[in-house]
């Protein structure tokens, strides 16, 4: 339903076969054909399968909520959500322990996601009641809270994926990242195109669909990206670094929706 048409399926199908294919390029100038042979391990290829089936499903249906939902709304929302649950799961899954204040900030993150959203809501309607704005009008209700529901969603199963992802890097501190990345690609793939046929029922010719565009081009080198550096940051850092890493660019994608006209700005959504 958007400008660009292409199916969020052969979004993430493409951009993890990029990334499969960087890294068995880089195991194959690192360690030769020896490193070939390392990568044959099935015991090692169904548990970052297993793992990455969460990033992908997860990608698929934050994707997916972006047709509900405004960018402002999209990126806060979601990414506090991202902070909040990675938090809770490190501690049942890894039981890492936490501080009291940390333990303060994830209540404060989560009061201040509920009043930025009641907020937002607000504002938007004002300025387009003042102005007339059309792209600045509340969306209905019904829609914001499928797109809610999909992004929290979609914010839980990457969650989960980080944190057991975690919990692999730990067991296998040795075993370099690109290497691991050419498993987690491949059940990536399979996921994207289980979903693509099964779940959407699209025709296999929908993974190429809309990728003449260099813009969208652009949007699955930047995917690739930002996957590769996140599952550096989970190995060397952990799920819950990562997550904290999120307001370092929250701020930039919700003056990015300020600046297109899809959210509003005002001293209360500031606050």
């Amino acid at each position: 339903g958007g400008r660009f048409h292409f199916a969020v399926p052969a979004l993430t199908f493409h951009a993890w076969a990029l990334a499969t294919c960087l890294g068995v390029g880089w195991t194959l100038a690192t360690y030769g054909r020896e490193g070939l042979r390392q990568l044959n391990r099935p015991d090692e290829l169904w548990k970052f399968c297993l793992t990455t089936s969460f990033f992908t499903a997860g990608d698929v249906l934050s994707f997916t909520s972006m047709q509900h939902l405004d960018v402002g709304t999209f990126s806060l929302l979601g990414k506090s959500f991202t902070i909040i649950i990675t938090m809770v799961l490190s501690r049942l899954v890894l039981r890492k322990p936490h501080t009291r204040l940390q333990h303060v900030l994830v209540v404060i993150v989560a009061a201040a996601t509920v009043v930025f959203c009641l907020e937002e809501q607000a504002a938007r309607s004002l300025m387009a009641a003042s102005a007339g704005a059309a792209a600045l009008a509340p969306r209905p209700f019904g829609e914001w809270v499928v797109g809610l529901l999909q992004r929290v969603g979609a914010v839980s199963l990457t969650s989960l994926g980080a944190v057991l992802q975690e919990l692999l890097f730990r067991r296998r501190r040795k075993m370099p990242f690109m290497m691991q990345q050419v498993w987690m690609g491949c059940g990536a793939m399979m996921m994207s195109f289980f979903t693509l046929r099964c779940i959407c029922g699209l025709p296999v010719e929908h993974l190429w669909l809309g990728f003449g565009d260099w813009r969208v081009l652009v949007l699955l080198c930047m995917y690739v990206t930002t996957g590769l550096m996140t599952g550096l940051v989970v190995k060397n850092l952990g799920a819950v670094a990562k997550a904290l890493c999120v307001p370092v660019y929250l701020g930039g994608c919700y003056a990015y929706a300020v600046w297109s006209g899809s959210a509003a700005l005002t001293p209360q959504v500031i606050m």
